[in-house]
C-alpha cells in the first residue's frame, strides 16, 4: 500500500460545519471541505486533507484518522476514511471522507459529480474547489520534459506541436533554442514568478505551451483579440493586442477560462470575454486538446473542465 502523505495545504474556500447530535451542542465541530468524495484510478497517489475541529471549551482540537480505515490504492473498492475528534469531556464527533478506487479509466461523470444543475457563480465555485482539490502541482522545470508528452506530435515520433504557428519540431529540450515555455496567461500578469524549482500558478501545465522563441517574444504579454482584418494567421494586432491564429483561438479561450476559474485571475487583463466566448464556439475542442488534457491529468491530477464539458463555458461566462 502506498504511503499516504497528509496534505498541509489550507482547506478549500467553501467550508461546511459537521453537525452534532447533542441537544446542548457541546460536541466539538469538525470543519470539512465541500468535496467529500474523490474517485481515483487504480494505483493513483492521493494526499488526505488535514481537518480542524473547534470546541466551545477547548478551542481548536486535532482531528485524528482511524488507521484501520485507510485505503489501499492498489485495490479497487470504496473506502470510508474515518476522521474523529474527542474533547476534554469525552464528547466525540466523527466525519467520513469517501475514496473510490476504480479499475477502469477515470470516469468524467464521476470527476464532475455534483456539477449537474449548477450555473453561473455556483458552478464556477464548484469547479474552482474541484480543480484545486485534485491538483498535485509539478515544478516549472519539469515542463521542459512534460510538454514533450502533452503537446506531442502524434504523426511524428520525437516531435511536438508549437503554439500559434502549429509547426512540428524536435521535442528534446535544448535550452530553449528550438522552443520555449509560453505562458498563455502571461507570467507578468500571474502574480507568481517562474523558476525551475517553483510550484505555483506559473508552473501549471494547463497554461504552458511550447512556442517558437521569436513568436513568444513578439506576443509578449499582449491581450488576445481579433485581427483588424480577417486572417487565419497569428500575429500582432496593435501595441496592446495579439491574435493567436484561427487554429489556436479556441484553445486560448479555454486555457484562459481555466486560469480564471482555477486562480480567480481577472480575464480583462488578458482578453475580451465576448471575443473569447466566440472563439470557444468557432474553434471547438479537437483531438489534440482532448489528448493534451488527459496527459496533463496524468501528471498533475486535475483537468480543464472547458475541454471536457465545453457547454460549461456558456453556463459560467455567458450568464
Amino acid at each position: 500500500m502506498k504511503k499516504i502523505i497528509l496534505s498541509i495545504a489550507i482547506l478549500l474556500s467553501i467550508l461546511i460545519l459537521v453537525s452534532c447530535d447533542s441537544e446542548e451542542n457541546n460536541f466539538p465541530e469538525i470543519v470539512k471541505p465541500e468535496i467529500v468524495e474523490v474517485v481515483l484510478n487504480l494505483g493513483d497517489e492521493f494526499s488526505l486533507p488535514i481537518l480542524e475541529a473547534i470546541d466551545k471549551e477547548d478551542g481548536k482540537l486535532e482531528v485524528l484518522i482511524d488507521e484501520k480505515t485507510l485505503p489501499d490504492f492498489n485495490k479497487p473498492g470504496k473506502y470510508e476514511v474515518l476522521y474523529y475528534v474527542v474533547d476534554s469531556d469525552n464528547n466525540r464527533t466523527e466525519f467520513t471522507f469517501t475514496i473510490i478506487v476504480s479499475e477502469e479509466e477515470h470516469n468524467l461523470l464521476e470527476y464532475y459529480k455534483g456539477a449537474n444543475g449548477l450555473s453561473g457563480d455556483s458552478l464556477k465555485v464548484f469547479l474552482k474547489d474541484l480543480l484545486n482539490f485534485t491538483m498535485r502541482g509539478v515544478n516549472y522545470g519539469a515542463a521542459r520534459y512534460d510538454l514533450a508528452k502533452t503537446d506531442k506530435d502524434m504523426l511524428k515520433d520525437g516531435n511536438l506541436i508549437l503554439m500559434y504557428n502549429r509547426v512540428s519540431v524536435k521535442s528534446a529540450w535544448d535550452g530553449g533554442t528550438t522552443w520555449n515555455r509560453e505562458h498563455v496567461w502571461p507570467q507578468s500578469k500571474l502574480g507568481s514568478s517562474a523558476s525551475n524549482g517553483s510550484v505555483n500558478k506559473a508552473s501549471d501545465l494547463h497554461n504552458l505551451r511550447p512556442a517558437n522563441p521569436k513568436i513568444n517574444e513578439t506576443r509578449g504579454n499582449s491581450k488576445f483579440n481579433d485581427p483588424k482584418t480577417p486572417t487565419d494567421i497569428h500575429g500582432v494586432v496593435d501595441s496592446n493586442n495579439y491574435y493567436p491564429g484561427k487554429e489556436d483561438s479556441g484553445d486560448v479561450a479555454r486555457i484562459l477560462f481555466y486560469m480564471n476559474t482555477m486562480y480567480g485571475l481577472n480575464l480583462n487583463d488578458v482578453g475580451y470575454l465576448d471575443v473569447l466566448l466566440r472563439w470557444h464556439m468557432e474553434d471547438p475542442v479537437d483531438d489534440f486538446e482532448l489528448r493534451r488534457n488527459e496527459e496533463i491529468y496524468k501528471i498533475q491530477k486535475n483537468r480543464n473542465p472547458y475541454i471536457d464539458n465545453p457547454y460549461m463555458a456558456q453556463l459560467v461566462y455567458a450568464n
